[in-house]
């Protein structure tokens, strides 16, 4: 497959996105020049070629010689299949492809929270919608993998998701990132486990408290 002639548009507010474009270009499946940030997308010759609102929430990649543009898993499958056909011919496998179609959906919608940006929003601002089904599975896997691991009786686990939804300065959409934080900080503790239990409390605790000082600028 071509993908001389594609251009992705990215979420540059979003390490993770910058990260695995970035990834593209170095392994040479997309031209530098055709790695586009979102915030520019308003002053592009390519903002007429796609859906805005459809590219908050699936990666766009644009055919620039007219063709028709790719959004989502099959951007990524395209981009994939340039170099692993076979690993895209899998991907495209009924099954297969319902599944990463909800895998992909899940991580963007909760991008923002995933790995969220330090740094000031610029241009146009393709943040996600807010998503009450994607973000209420995100914070129930990792409640249930914290829980588990870290052996917290579930009276407990509950008490705190209630006392974040209590929290009277904030807004109902502000007090599910704040349990979206406590979630990531959740999934970096469970990683520094094996260590030593300890070691896992401490990576959630320190996550937990410097995620919140970011997202609040406290």
């Amino acid at each position: 497959m071509n993908t001389q002639k594609k251009a992705i548009l990215y979420d540059d507010n979003c390490p993770m996105c910058r990260l695995y474009t970035q990834g593209f270009v170095k392994a040479g499946m997309l031209e530098s020049e055709n790695r586009i940030p979102f915030s520019c997308v308003q002053e592009s010759p390519h903002a007429n070629k796609i859906d805005l609102d459809r590219s908050r929430h699936e990666i766009p990649l644009i055919d620039l010689e007219g063709g028709k543009t790719l959004y989502g898993l099959d951007s990524l499958l395209f981009m994939i299949g340039s170099r692993l056909p076979f690993l895209a011919s899998i991907g495209r496998f009924a099954p297969f492809y319902y599944f990463f179609k909800l895998f992909y959906a899940f991580i963007s919608y909760n991008r923002r929270v995933i790995i969220q940006s330090v740094g000031t929003q610029k241009g146009f601002n393709c943040a996600p919608d807010f998503n009450v089904y994607y973000r209420l599975s995100f914070i129930g896997i990792a409640l249930f993998l914290g829980g588990y691991f870290f052996q917290i009786r579930w009276e407990y686990i509950l008490g705190v998701v209630i006392s974040h939804y209590l929290l009277p300065f904030l807004n109902k959409y502000e007090r599910s990132e704040l349990l979206g934080q406590l979630s990531v900080s959740i999934f970096i503790g469970l990683i520094f486990l094996p260590f030593h239990f300890w070691v896992g409390i401490s990576a959630f605790l320190l996550a937990y408290i410097w995620r919140i000082k970011t997202h609040f600028k406290l």
